[in-house]
């Protein structure tokens, strides 16, 4: 069926016992009239006062409709199964043809009302008068009602898109004391056994236990959800790209000056950094704890991008100089230096594969590439542009680093 929860529901209408199966309607009648004659749902099923009423309850879970985590509202399709024991329901099945339990309305009879307090909607009671009542001849009652839950979640983006999430739905009984009603679980964990997976959120683990956050334990159940969040389409279509920006941002210094390309090549690629930002924050609670890492990543990458479009400023403004005297002299210094350094791998990698020339050694003709060397305005640039790209480069895999081991690891 299309709708889980007419077919939970189904499925525990047609597994319980079916009304004709031993006795009749006459049967039926004359102990319902029996039943409700003095009867009233307005007391709590207790002989003497000072006794208390188990009830019983546990929740299964149908599917996960939305997580909303910029509201913080996990929105499910559940139900709960509640159980208590009224003695004034009961009666011997040899009296009524062996009949054992019937279904009534639940309106008829007392039922324990129970809210889910972190319910980000109205706040609605389990077990509306739709949802028809077993009653037992040992007068066990059994009622499982379902509903469209909305609860608040306090949510963690600390790790998104690989991010884990934590949901607790707290379920009170209301408007009874402790000694006159305690609340049980009949589980330890929500069951799953009719879940349709949902195709964002994976759920690792649940659990059921008492909570003590307020008032009487006994009185208050907490239902919680560990769920991871299926990442892939998230590290595909938002992480991958922006890291694959921030590498090609370095790559601005390879470009020849004199094509005129560097400078819209890094607003480009700022651009498009603050367009993924965009996206990632839309996605992103609007709160300052427990922000994102993402975020401070996109944050750091805007900075980076912004220093990499006034370096390439920079080097256009080098470029522009007409003379090569005019750069600082320690800078020519340098280049003079690596220069040197690069002739004499150079000449030592030829001096082993030539033969050596022997009158030329005795005539002292060879010469050292070191006698002369001057350095030219493209010789400076070259090391400008080379020594950029490096620092720019380990830059950026430096701060990948240390994001992915802070946040990730």
């Amino acid at each position: 069926m299309r709708n889980p929860l007419v077919f939970f529901l189904l499925v525990f209408i047609v597994g319980q016992p079916v009304l004709g199966s031993k006795g009749t309607m006459d049967d039926w009648i004359r102990l319902t009239d029996t039943l409700f004659a003095n009867y009233t749902n307005e007391v709590r099923p207790a002989y003497n006062f000072n006794e208390t009423v188990v009830v019983n309850s546990w929740m299964f879970l149908l599917s996960i409709l939305d997580f909303d985590e910029v509201a913080g509202v996990i929105t499910l399709s559940a139900g709960m199964g509640i159980t208590w024991t009224d003695y004034r329901l009961k009666w011997n099945p040899a009296d009524y043809n062996g009949l054992e339990d019937i279904l009534i309305n639940s309106s008829r009879v007392w039922k324990p009302k129970l809210y889910m307090i972190t319910s980000a909607d109205d706040l609605e009671q389990f077990g509306h008068a739709e949802f028809d009542v077993r009653l037992d001849y040992n007068g066990t009652c059994s009622v499982f009602p379902g509903k469209l839950l909305k609860s608040s979640c306090s949510v963690d983006m600390t790790r998104f898109p690989v991010d884990s999430q934590l949901c607790e739905m707290l379920v009170l009984l209301w408007g009874l004391n402790p000694t006159e009603v305690e609340l049980t679980s009949a589980a330890q964990e929500i069951s799953l056994e009719y879940f349709t997976p949902n195709g964002e959120w994976k759920i690792d683990k649940t659990s059921v236990y008492k909570y003590m956050g307020f008032g009487s334990p006994s009185q208050t159940t907490a239902f919680t959800i560990h769920m991871t969040r299926r990442s892939m389409y998230f590290i595909i279509s938002m992480t991958i790209p922006v890291f694959l920006l921030c590498f090609l941002n370095p790559f601005v210094f390879l470009l020849p000056s004199s094509s005129g390309e560097r400078i819209s090549y890094t607003i480009t690629m700022f651009l498009s950094l603050a367009v993924y930002m965009t996206l990632i924050g839309d996605n992103l609670p609007k709160v300052s704890e427990n922000m994102a890492g993402m975020s401070y990543f996109l944050l750091m990458a805007l900075i980076y991008s912004s220093l990499l479009i006034l370096l390439t400023i920079f080097t256009l403004r080098c470029e522009a100089l007409s003379d090569v005297s005019k750069f600082p002299r320690w800078l020519r210094r340098l280049t003079r230096c690596f220069k040197r350094r690069g002739n004499k791998i150079s000449y030592n990698k030829s001096e082993n594969v030539q033969d050596v020339n022997e009158n030329e050694e005795k005539e002292g003709r060879k010469e050292n590439p070191d006698d002369s060397l001057s350095v030219s305005k493209s010789d400076v640039m070259t090391l400008i542009d080379v020594s950029l790209f490096v620092v720019s480069f380990l830059m950026i895999v430096i701060a990948s680093i240390w994001f992915l081991v802070r946040y990730y690891v």
